[in-house]
This record gives structure tokens, C-alpha cells and sequence, in this order.
């Protein structure tokens, strides 16, 4: 059970590893734009393209699509990257669900795992498998696997790590819970939370450190973009370094123009940014986006 890429590329490596998937479910394909056709998810375009047997669903309290995946006579539901699973479809397969979440659980249980350890600046970060039950990322871990978050790494990379390193554990938890293996209850007063990432979030506040906007622009790269505003227009930044050396505080959002680089004060330090996107543009170099706005020192970035 999924719907984005990410989810697609586990199930590449599942189909791969030979174990039987007698069903993928994901949802209905939905028309994009006026006049086109039917787009299915990432998942669903993978399994038409491999012949499985795809099952879509508007809603999971469908009886007839209840009945349906009953019919299968299913041993595990695998789940990433889709729908919170109500009771009467947890009940279905023999010996339970597997879910896979991007955060060492309990840590950033949620929607957003990813963005949030970019975002706090975190070192390490992992993927865990486990049980899931009526509560959302709540269940017991059948297996976790830890691995680390440079500071090249922003949320595309990561995703990548979580794919392979999920992968594979996701393989082992499900020869895991068939024999049995032991697992394990979370500890639930370590908690955290990672909800949905809401649309405001994806703003650069120039009135922030470096270090807490470099987070930010990594989080949200390659998609969908961290973003400021310059002349009224939106422009999206999708990669910098932090410089060394403080600033003036009341110099913040000033940009400066450099032997061929584009630096911007925050509260504390100093950004250089290297690829933006103005709209209805393509990604860039930074300076080829400030030669062709004619930018030069001193002009500022503004909030909207």
C-alpha cells in the first residue's frame, strides 16, 4: 500500500527480492489539468508497468474494495507512504501490518520525518519498521537502522538513504514477523512529532540565523523549495553554504554581490546562495538569476 515515488522504489526492490505481492493498492488515478487524461500515482504506474495487480480505493470503508483485498487472502499488509489504516482493514490480513517510517520511532512520528530532522539540525537520523495498530506510528518496532545526516545531505539525499536502508530492513521484517521474531513496544514518553509541513513553513525568514535557514533550504530540496521573496516575486532556494564571520543585525535580508557570488545576511552570518529558481523559470546559478535581475549590493529581499 502507497502512493509517492518513495514508495514506488520500495516496491521496486520488494518485487525484486521475489517476495509474492498479490496486490498493490493505491489511489485512484486523478486527472491533472483541464482536458487530460487519468494520471495514476507513482506506485500505481509501477504496478501497471509490471503487471501486478493493482487495486485503487477512494476510501478504505468501501465494502466492495474491503471484500476485494479480503479475497486475496492476504498474510501482511506493507505499507509506505499511504492512508492511516482504520480498524476494519487492519483486521484483514493473518498476521498484521507492516508499516515503514522515515525517523527512528518514537522520534518525529507523523507526516513529515524527514523535513523535521533537517530542519532541527540533526546529525542522525534512521528508518523503523513496525506493527501498526489504531494509532498513528504507535505500534511495535520490529526492526530500526540508524545512519547519519551531513550537512551535504538535504531531502532528496535522504530520501535515498531511507529507500535503500528501508528496503532492506523492510525485507528482513517481513521474514521477521513470520517466524515469530521478537519485537518491541515503543517508549512512549519519548514521543515526538513530525505533522504535515504547512505551506507558510516553506518561507526563509532573513530575521533567522544562518544555520536555521541552511537547514530549512535543505529540507525542502529538491522539493518543493524553500523560498523568499525579491521585487514581489517569489524565488525559490534550493542550495547554499553558511559563511563565516557575523553581521549587523539591522543589515538582515541585504544581499551582496562578490567576484561572481550572491551572499545574503541573516540575524547572525552570512549565506551564499548557489541555485534559486525565479517563476516560470528553471533551476540556476544564483549570480546567472542577479546578473539577469541587474541585483546589486545592497538591494534586500522583502517577506512578501
Amino acid at each position: 500500500m502507497g502512493n509517492p515515488e518513495v514508495a514506488s522504489r520500495v516496491l521496486d526492490n520488494l518485487f525484486k527480492s521475489k517476495i509474492n505481492l498479490v496486490g498493490i493498492i493505491s489511489n485512484e488515478p486523478k486527472r491533472i489539468g483541464r482536458g487530460s487524461k487519468k494520471n495514476h500515482t507513482p506506485v500505481g504506474k509501477y504496478a501497471i508497468n509490471n503487471s501486478l495487480n493493482l487495486i485503487t480505493a477512494s476510501s478504505l470503508e468501501d465494502q466492495k474494495f474491503i471484500d476485494k483485498i479480503s479475497s486475496l487472502d492476504p498474510d501482511l499488509f506493507i505499507v509506505v507512504a499511504y492512508k492511516i489504516l482504520p480498524k476494519v482493514i487492519l483486521d484483514i490480513p493473518s498476521i498484521g501490518s507492516i508499516n515503514l517510517h522515515a525517523s527512528l520511532l518514537p522520534k518525529y512520528r507523523g507526516a513529515s520525518p524527514i523535513q523535521f530532522a533537517i530542519m532541527n539540525g540533526d546529525k542522525k537520523t534512521g528508518v523503523t519498521t513496525f506493527l501498526i495498530d489504531e494509532k498513528v506510528d504507535h505500534g511495535k518496532i520490529i526492526l530500526q537502522k540508524e545512519f547519519d545526516i551531513s550537512k551535504d545531505d538535504n531531502y532528496g539525499s535522504i530520501i535515498d538513504k531511507v529507500v535503500k536502508v528501508g528496503s532492506k530492513i523492510l525485507i528482513d521484517s517481513i521474514a521477521g514477523v513470520r517466524i515469530g521474531k521478537n519485537i518491541l513496544s515503543q517508549n512512549q514518553d519519548n514521543a515526538t512529532f513530525a505533522p504535515k509541513i504547512a505551506k507558510k513553513m516553506y518561507q526563509i525568514k532573513w530575521q533567522d540565523s544562518a544555520e536555521k535557514n541552511f537547514n530549512k533550504i535543505r529540507a525542502f530540496s529538491p522539493f518543493p523549495g524553500a523560498y523568499s521573496y525579491f521585487q514581489n516575486k517569489r524565488i525559490k532556494i534550493f542550495k547554499v553554504i553558511v559563511l563565516s564571520g557575523s553581521v549587523n543585525k539591522s543589515d538582515k535580508a541585504i544581499i551582496t554581490i562578490k567576484k561572481n557570488r550572491v551572499i545574503v545576511n541573516c540575524a547572525d552570518k552570512r549565506l551564499e546562495l548557489l541555485v534559486v529558481q525565479s517563476e516560470g523559470k528553471s533551476k540556476m546559478d544564483a549570480i546567472e538569476w542577479a546578473r539577469g535581475k541587474n541585483i546589486n549590493t545592497g538591494d534586500k529581499f522583502c517577506d512578501s
